[in-house]
């Protein structure tokens, strides 16, 4: 059969940071080149943390399958992360794995944040109102 779609290219990532709030939960979302043509690429996919393959499933971690994006030749591979505290900061990435080429990969640098308690009091430029 004649491939009628692009060649896949890497994994994309559009935001390359996100700011997260403690005990919140995150989608983290990589772009993934897809045409059925193309059996073998990608083969497989994944995210992981600091080098180390992340669970697809579990308390802390969701991946959902890879998603339609509305676009002809993209999908979605979006992983959840629940509960986030300053213990999942760092750098995520997603592996796109094809038989014919070198793994490639996106990666997205996620910060958590604990919002300051509201005291009532406004501060400007010029002091407090």
């Amino acid at each position: 059969m004649l491939n009628t779609g692009p060649i896949p290219k890497g994994p994309t990532i559009d935001d390359a940071e996100i700011s997260a709030r403690i005990f919140s939960s995150v989608n983290l979302t990589c772009l993934i080149d897809w045409h059925p043509d193309y059996d073998d690429c990608p083969k497989n996919w994944l995210w992981q943390y600091f080098l180390e393959d992340l669970p697809r499933t579990g308390k802390k971690y969701k991946e959902y399958d890879l998603q339609d994006t509305g676009r002809k030749c993209k999908k979605e591979l979006v992983h959840s992360i629940f509960n986030v505290t300053e213990n999942d900061e760092g750098t995520y990435s997603c592996l796109f794995i094809c038989d014919d080429r070198n793994t490639m990969k996106a990666a997205v640098d996620l910060t958590v944040f604990v919002p300051l308690p509201a005291t009532g009091i406004v501060t400007t430029l010029y002091g407090q109102i």
